[in-house]
């Protein structure tokens, strides 16, 4: 018989729930992950997996498994009149996985079901939220036929959450008049299959992604017949729209639309799914209530441009993961928690206005505001700040959190003789890492270590003189020759910095004393 009573119980078995739940139990917490639907979706769905993520899964121990699967995807061709405005190359960015991986979602949820079967824990089908109750020992859970108690709940169950609804949070926000199309095709034409196509005319958008099977993309695109249709029929539902209401593209249209973008010659066959959806973009209001929290699309969803859904939905989990652990353990008040709103809720506004500009830009239908996007376009792209820019926002290892928090970059280092990086050293951790740069001279560390004695904060000293400084028994020391950690971190004499669990940095200051407030 299961036990009924569980730290973590994950509504909706997502790539956003799943992530939930294999965090959760490597942070040491039980859990159940529980799915209203009763069988496994084969669909292709979200098709992104953006180097942040990537480097999440390769904390995690996971990114192999995603490589094999995948497709990297290694530049971006904005596309107008069958001329290319740009060609945008992921190998600029800095991260281990300078690419996009193209991976249909039916896959990355496998790989993650996969890992989670194997530590134990079976996502349960078939089992409906019905209601909730928050009290003082923690959540009670009314679900298809049983009650079950948890200390937390994470709603994980998409744009119509069950979760969002028994806490009675709006869900604020706009639809797109535009009805927009998506097919899975072979694409006979000469474009490299490791790079996406966004084509931009008058008539409407096309974006390609390639997907990892030879030949075949996902195409996102617009009819003519589905243009403006909810300013026509407000009574139309949210969501993928039924072919009764709305009927969905076929092979000709495809064909007949491609050709308009990439020439006559361009032949498409073989769809293996073809749907008609709108774009909705909205916010609930808070990321927690109590011991509840949301998180992926029952917490926010927007334009798919860009390929950030699913990404952020994977790090609003893994943000959550580790404060909730803390937490549980007593090893951090609960005002700890109310970061996941601050940072998560900023992220979420800030990529909702980020789309919906995007969407507009690339859906514009005036002659003369397209004639000025396309300049504009091609103008910015050529200047390597704005490319970079450009690479960061797409990736999200741009994304910053308020109060300065951002993310961990990673430098060579040398351990022993031995090449490494800081990603290396802290793979697979659960704690905190405070690296303690020291320059050429090597301080007093005495105070730094006693203070740090009982927290769950691993040392990492980074010093750049050539023989191996004294220090205390369990003390990683790794030595920077050639200065490039010490460059990459902005450092110039000495300086403390906390890595987070969740590979932000937490904490940073200059010159190394023993009274840090870093604790």
């Amino acid at each position: 018989m299961k036990n009924k009573c569980v730290d973590v119980l994950i509504i909706g078995a997502g790539p956003t729930g799943l992530m939930m739940a294999l965090e959760a139990l490597r942070y040491g917490l039980t859990c159940r992950i529980i799915d209203k639907g009763t069988s496994y979706q084969d669909q292709s769905r979200a098709v992104a997996i953006q180097a942040q993520t990537l480097e999440i899964f390769g904390h995690v121990g996971l990114a192999e498994s995603f490589l094999k699967a995948g497709l990297r995807v290694k530049a971006a061709n904005p596309i107008s009149s069958f001329r290319r405005l740009a060609r945008v190359s992921f190998d600029i960015l800095d991260s281990p996985y300078p690419f996009i991986l193209s991976l249909e979602q039916a896959k990355t949820e496998k790989i993650l079901e996969d890992h989670l079967s194997s530590m134990g824990v079976k996502v349960e089908r078939g089992v409906e939220l019905l209601k909730l109750h928050q009290g003082e020992g923690g959540v009670e859970a009314l679900v298809t036929g049983e009650t079950l108690h948890a200390t937390w709940v994470v709603g994980c169950d998409g744009a119509h959450s069950q979760v969002r609804k028994e806490l009675n949070l709006s869900f604020e926000g706009k639809a797109f008049s535009d009805i927009f199309s998506l097919a899975d095709v072979r694409i006979q034409w000469d474009y490299p299959h490791d790079e996406f196509f966004v084509f931009l005319n008058a008539e409407g958008l096309m974006a390609a992604i390639p997907l990892p099977e030879p030949s075949r993309y996902r195409l996102i695109f617009q009819l003519e017949r589905c243009r403006d249709l909810l300013k026509k029929n407000r009574s139309l539902p949210s969501g993928e729209l039924r072919e009764e209401m709305v009927a969905k593209p076929n092979i000709a249209e495809i064909q007949e639309l491609l050709c308009k973008y990439a020439g006559s010659h361009v032949r498409v066959s073989d769809p293996s799914w073809c749907a008609n959806f709108y774009i909705n973009s909205r916010m609930v209001e808070t990321y927690r209530k109590g011991s509840v929290f949301l998180a992926g699309d029952a917490a926010h969803i927007h334009s798919p441009v860009g390929g950030q859904g699913m990404n952020t939905g994977l790090q609003d989990a893994f943000n959550l993961a580790w404060k909730l652990a803390l937490v549980h353990k007593k090893q951090a008040g609960k005002e700890l928690l109310d970061t996941y709103d601050l940072e998560r809720r900023a992220v979420g506004k800030k990529l909702l206005k980020a789309t919906e500009r995007a969407s507009q830009m690339a859906t514009l239908r005036n002659s003369v505001a397209i004639a000025l996007r396309n300049v504009a376009l091609s103008c910015l792209m050529r200047m390597t700040f704005f490319r970079k820019f450009f690479v960061k926002m797409i990736s999200q290892t741009g994304i910053r959190y308020p109060g300065g928090v951002f993310r961990a970059p990673n430098a060579s280092l040398m351990d022993q003789d031995k090449p490494t990086d800081l990603y290396t050293l802290w793979s697979k951790s659960t704690s905190f890492h405070l690296l303690i740069f020291t320059g050429r001279e090597m301080p007093d560390l005495t105070s730094i270590f006693e203070q740090i004695a009982h927290h769950p904060i691993i040392p990492i000293v980074i010093f750049q003189g050539d023989k191996l400084p004294l220090l205390p028994e369990g003390v990683r020391s790794c030595r920077d020759p050639r200065g490039s950690a010490h460059r990459i971190y902005g450092v110039k004499g000495s300086r403390v910095v906390l890595i987070r669990p969740d590979l932000y940095i937490g904490y940073q200051a200059d010159n190394i004393r023993g009274d840090h407030a870093f604790i």
